[in-house]
């Protein structure tokens, strides 16, 4: 897959993706037909040539060393190269589908699709069928994965640690690797290795998953999701200028355990498929309800919405979904009360409606937006679009019961997070 990618510095690169096709506008197809024809058969100059490895797809309030060669935000390409963590948290996804939680302070280099070198610091990896063989290398050994999920820590100067958390990772001393013959440590779920630069054997320690604690509790903390949608670690931070170039939709927690000081409008209180979105008579939750809070935004950089763009995922919950907002109007009201705090939710105007149904005077039917909560109201199911003249994206503040509530939920049927996030299609089904 090829596409074109802006520069700060000016002009265009040249991307070179195996397994992540970004649509090109439009407007480029002539400009990218000249750079096929001229830069990968011959040489524009101006244009190079840069091949990625992966996309960030998510960060931890991450704060780059001053020497960092490399400093990188969410929707980033993955070049080769190294990279210096200060503070903070860095989750990529190479092409071949492992994901790395980087957790700082760590110095590491991207080396291709599918491994990494490991200088200083530690990382958990989870690495599907797809990137079977995935590679943590370090000075003091190297850590191939046979499907699982595990973690890699330079404890000090030349000396590593590698735990396994689910699954089985083959062991390797330095250089072992290429050789024809090499026999691999084999190391199972819940086993631990330590290895120095110069060691000729793997010495057995225990498997502590507590000194991996902060990676290892994002990782379980974190919202589950399907389809073409990321949870965030940490509320993001302006939404103005949230905009993912990978064109997936995000979802970040709020608040926990808020009591409702007073009576607060919503937009909807029922279950069932969504396809028209304007209510006369918003609903309202009653005062002394305690609720969680959750954020749905869907935005990408305007160079991407000349021909629409759309997107589909599922977000799973632990708690029922009580209620959702997402008139533009009820979410700017609520978000002194129920937003992130720190959190810049923008300036979009309240009569922008934002996201769009059947309802919607504007623009063609394709670009229209569905929604669907299950039976169970454990789930939010989202089929999302945005045109050529979106404002602000498509906003949706999901509400759930907080572990804090008294309030029951009556379970039926629910998604299976297994299932993809399919086509939202046919007559609106929606109960109150």
């Amino acid at each position: 897959d090829i596409a074109i990618l802006p520069r700060a510095s000016g002009g265009n690169v040249l991307r070179l993706h195996a397994h992540s096709f970004q649509p090109v506008p439009h407007r480029l197809g002539r400009e990218l037909a000249a750079v096929i024809r001229t830069d990968v058969l011959g040489h524009t100059p101006g244009v190079p040539v840069i091949p990625t490895y992966g996309l960030v797809t998510n960060a931890i309030d991450p704060v780059w060393a001053e020497n960092s060669p490399k400093r990188l935000v969410i929707g980033d390409s993955l070049l080769a190269g190294r990279y210096e963590l200060a503070e903070g948290g860095l989750e990529f996804t190479l092409d071949l589908g492992a994901t790395v939680l980087i957790e700082a302070p760590t110095t590491f280099d991207i080396i291709d699709n599918n491994s990494i070198y490991l200088d200083a610091g530690r990382c958990v990896a989870t690495a599907p069928p797809s990137a079977k063989g995935f590679t943590v290398r370090t000075a003091s050994g190297d850590f191939v994965d046979i499907g699982t999920q595990f973690g890699v820590s330079v404890v000090e100067e030349d000396a590593t640690e590698a735990h396994v958390f689910k699954g089985i990772v083959d062991a390797y001393l330095p250089g072992e690797q290429d050789q024809e013959l090499a026999r691999p440590m084999r190391l199972t779920e819940h086993t631990a290795v330590r290895s120095e630069a110069d060691s000729v054997w793997f010495q057995k320690i225990d498997a502590e998953p507590p000194r991996f604690g902060k990676s290892v509790k994002e990782l379980v903390d974190r919202l589950r999701t399907s389809g073409q949608v990321y949870a965030l670690y940490s509320p993001a931070e302006n939404l103005d200028h949230d905009r993912r170039r990978d064109g997936n939709i995000e979802v970040f927690r709020e608040r926990a355990g808020v009591r409702l000081l007073s009576d607060v409008e919503v937009s909807f209180l029922g279950t069932g498929r969504l396809q028209s979105f304007v209510t006369a008579e918003p609903p309202t939750l009653p005062a002394g309800t305690i609720v969680d809070s959750y954020f749905i935004h869907y935005n990408v950089p305007r160079d991407q919405l000349e021909s629409g763009i759309r997107a589909k995922g599922v977000v799973y919950f632990d708690q029922p979904i009580v209620a959702l907002i997402y008139n533009n109007r009820l979410i700017f009201n609520s978000n002194s009360t129920l937003g992130a705090i720190g959190t810049d939710y923008g300036t979009v105007p309240a009569d922008v409606s934002g996201i769009e149904g059947l309802d919607y005077p504007h623009g063609s039917p394709q670009f229209r937006d569905e929604i669907e909560v299950s039976p169970d109201r454990k789930s939010i199911r989202m089929n999302l679009q945005l045109g050529d003249k979106a404002i602000g994206g498509d906003n949706i503040r999901v509400l759930t019961v907080s572990a804090a509530s008294s309030l029951v939920a009556e379970p039926d049927e629910a998604l299976d997070p297994g299932e993809q996030a399919d086509d939202l299609d046919g007559s609106p089904e929606s109960s109150d």
